[in-house]
């Protein structure tokens, strides 16, 4: 996700730079993600990291789900 958030706030800083240096910016990037692939009638699968791996257990998409579904 860390790598998806990156490439996102490089395409367009004005809608996926706002959470830059927060805590929470990749819980709130992988939310943002998950509203607009409703929005478009998209379903990838996702789960949460573990908190030991992030305390905010932030969103994950698989790369092959997010192939597939595109």
């Amino acid at each position: 996700m860390a790598q998806i958030a990156d490439y996102l706030v490089r395409s367009d800083p004005a809608t996926w730079g706002k959470w830059e240096g927060r805590h929470d910016r990749l819980l709130m990037v992988g939310r943002t993600i998950g509203y607009a692939l409703r929005r478009a009638d998209v379903s990838i699968p996702h789960s949460r990291l573990g908190i030991a791996i992030d305390r905010n257990r932030p969103t994950i998409f698989k790369f092959g789900d997010v192939q597939r579904a595109m």
